[in-house]
Order: C-alpha cells, then sequence, then structure tokens
C-alpha cells in the first residue's frame, strides 16, 4: 500500500472512531480484511442531471465499492473520493484503485463525477470561476445527500462518513466541510437531508492562488463551531502539482480554529 494511503486510512480511521466514541479498532478500518474479489462494484448510479454554465447537461453519476461486511443490519462507515481537475476536467474512474483498496479494509468507498466547466468559460470571469466551484460543491452535497437517503441499501452508516479530494475535489471536501448546506445558497436535489459529514480531507488545496480564490474564502466561507473536523495535506511546501502553498493551509487552519 501506498504510505500516502495508508497514513489517510489511519485519520479516516481515528475521525470515525472518535464520532461514535469507540476505541481505535486495530483490524478492521486499518487493514486488509477481504481479497479484492469479494468486492462488489456497482458503477454510474445516477444522483441527479443538471446543466452546466453553458447549458450542457451533465449526468451525475456514482460508483460505489461494496464490501462483504456491509449490509442493512451491519452499516459500514463511507470514504467519498472527490477528483481534481481545477473544475474544468477528471473523472470518477482516477479514484477506482484507491476506492477499491479502503473497500478491502471494510469501509464502504464512493468515487464521483461533477458539473465540469470547459476552462475557456471558467477562466472569462471571476464569476464563472466561482460558478464552476459552486456547481461542484453542489454536486458533491447532492452526492451525500443521495448516499444517505440510500444509505440502507448500500449498508452505509450515514453518521459515519468523510470526504476525501484532491486539488478542485478538496475545494468541494472542504466547503462542505465549512458551508454544509449553504456554501453561496446552493439548492438542495433533496429537502431534509444535509450534507454534513464527520470528516473532511483535502489536499493540494489553496483559496489564495488569486484575487478570486481568496474571495471564495474570505466573502463565501463561513467558519463556526459547527464546522465539520478538517484535515489539510500538502505534499511539500508548495505543492507541485497545484501550485498550492502551504502558508495558505495554515492560515485557513487559523481561521476555522479562531472560528
Amino acid at each position: 500500500m501506498k504510505p500516502h494511503l495508508l497514513l489517510t486510512l489511519f485519520i479516516v480511521t481515528i475521525y470515525l472512531s472518535i464520532t461514535r466514541g469507540d476505541k481505535l479498532p486495530s483490524g478492521l478500518y486499518f487493514s486488509k480484511q477481504f481479497d479484492a474479489s469479494a468486492i462488489q462494484i456497482l458503477t454510474n448510479i445516477p444522483y441527479g442531471e443538471k446543466a452546466d454554465q453553458g447549458g450542457r447537461q451533465t449526468k451525475l453519476l456514482v460508483d460505489l465499492f461494496l464490501p462483504p461486511n456491509a449490509s442493512e443490519g451491519n452499516r459500514q462507515p463511507l470514504i467519498i473520493l472527490l477528483h481534481g481537475g481545477g473544475f474544468r476536467n477528471g473523472v470518477k474512474e482516477k479514484h477506482h484503485d484507491w476506492a477499491a483498496e479502503y473497500a478491502t479494509f471494510g469501509y464502504v468507498a464512493a468515487c464521483i463525477n461533477y458539473r465540469l466547466t470547459p476552462e475557456s468559460l471558467r477562466d472569462k470571469s471571476p464569476a464563472n470561476f466561482i460558478t464552476a466551484a459552486t456547481h461542484a460543491t453542489e454536486d458533491g452535497m447532492d452526492a451525500i445527500r443521495f448516499l444517505k437517503l440510500n444509505a440502507a441499501q448500500y449498508g452505509i452508516d450515514a453518521n459515519r462518513i468523510a470526504t476525501i479530494g484532491m486539488s478542485a475535489g478538496g475545494w468541494i471536501s472542504t466547503l462542505n466541510g465549512t458551508d454544509f448546506d449553504t456554501f453561496n445558497g446552493v439548492p438542495s436535489s433533496f429537502p431534509g437531508i444535509t450534507s454534513q459529514v464527520q470528516a473532511a480531507i483535502a489536499t493540494g488545496v489553496s483559496f489564495a492562488d488569486n484575487d478570486t480564490c481568496k474571495n471564495v474564502r474570505d466573502s463565501l466561507m463561513r467558519f463556526d463551531q459547527t464546522d465539520t473536523p478538517i484535515l489539510l495535506f500538502h505534499a511539500e511546501e508548495k505543492d507541485r502539482v497545484t501550485t498550492a502553498p502551504w502558508s495558505e493551509a495554515v492560515h485557513l487552519r487559523k481561521l476555522i480554529i479562531d472560528s
């Protein structure tokens, strides 16, 4: 197993165990319990359909990786993986390997897609970029609600959910952590079901790349005591892929703690 995946597993296990008040398990959720062949994989489950900024309809889909210990009577924690791509590209299949591995540890794992905005349209104005981020976050929230609504069918413990996002997916994970159900006035396709989760993890995320990103952080994000516990990862002092600076993660941490 890759070291970063092992570390993430350890942290997710701690978060989801503390949520329920359990002692940290030494086997289930932290070490491999099942062979890959035992994992049931369900692909392209629809959770909605919405138009992007250009009017193009996007079918919103989720892929699920179900371990054999998950059932309606024995519900398991859920990990939702959110791909990156600057809100302009990326596919849910990117993290299938991770999802399959999490499932062998006893987690239900999900990979979702969300609305993307062509780069030329996304970068046409600051408002367009914010709309692209808002659409993606809205879809991520709806995916969480959909999985909660169908928790019994898929053996999901709706009270033990963690999101893990990379780059743009890290934005979704973070924004849902601080502003679940409310970010920038997003509507819900599943009234009465909150998108709040128990843990949010993000890597390669910066809300300081430019004035537009800073505006999202300073004007649209709301930090308070109801925020989900958030863990921010960076590969280096300055992420070589996203160029996100670690200093921004430190600043964001301070905003969260000070709230």
